[in-house]
């Protein structure tokens, strides 16, 4: 799959039964069991590309479903810069 942006991703799968997902290689998502439909999700970090992504999936019977969603996520806003206090403001009082 290609990626046109840096940054991280939520990949979703809902399956009934089990699932694998794998991005480059690395094992994300293990729910190798037998289940009703259910969602799992993982945040993944992904340079902007092409990346190699691989659901394993099995039916034990009944029901058969498996999808694979994704979306980027918003980018965090960056730390604050320098003490973080509240503003003083003088009094009448001193």
């Amino acid at each position: 799959f290609a990626f046109n942006e840096e940054g991280t991703y939520r990949l979703t799968t809902t399956s009934d039964d089990g699932v694998r997902l794998y991005v480059d290689d690395a094992l994300v998502i293990d729910a190798w069991q037998v289940q009703a439909a259910s969602a799992r999700t993982a945040d993944v970090r992904l340079a902007a590309g092409r990346h190699k992504i691989v659901l394993e999936y099995f039916e034990e019977g009944g029901q058969a479903s498996a999808k694979l969603a994704w979306e980027r996520l918003p980018d965090a806003p960056p730390p604050p810069v320098g003490p973080c206090y509240p503003a003083l403001r003088a009094t009448d009082e001193e």
